[in-house]
């Protein structure tokens, strides 16, 4: 008897705290106002209000950005390598084949933003959608 008399209180009190904290914690939750800093990209800026084509922009000019940086950072790394290889055959092809593999990323990323702007200049726009 006992046992289920605490089994009950038990589940009211659970059920009751999970409702206070729904109805009266979650509502001072809503009257927080989201701030956040996007950086400003290549002329595109995400503003409070924006349209989708707009965020699509915004993630096609910040993706080719980052590939074009790791780009260079795999052109830096590998010239580093080369560098101090010490004449060793295998480092020095090694730092070839990475220095090689950058350039090759870089002329199919300005490639394909060719090849898009060739096709369809809106393609590469994105300010008709």
């Amino acid at each position: 008897m006992k046992q289920e008399i605490y089994k009950i209180y038990k589940t009211v009190i659970l059920k009751g705290s999970i409702l206070f904290m729904l109805l009266v914690v979650a509502k001072n939750a809503l009257a927080v106002s989201l701030i956040l800093d996007y950086p400003n990209i290549g002329g595109s800026d995400i503003e409070e209000t924006t349209t989708i084509p707009g965020v699509i922009r915004y993630i096609y000019l910040f993706s080719i950005g980052i590939a074009g940086i790791t780009a260079l950072l795999s052109i830096i790394i590998g010239a580093f390598q080369y560098v101090t290889s010490a004449g060793s055959p295998d480092k020095v092809k090694d730092a070839k084949d990475r220095i090689f593999s950058a350039i090759i990323g870089v002329i199919i990323l300005l490639a394909s933003v060719l090849i898009l702007r060739t096709i369809n200049p809106d393609l590469v726009s994105l300010s008709n959608i």
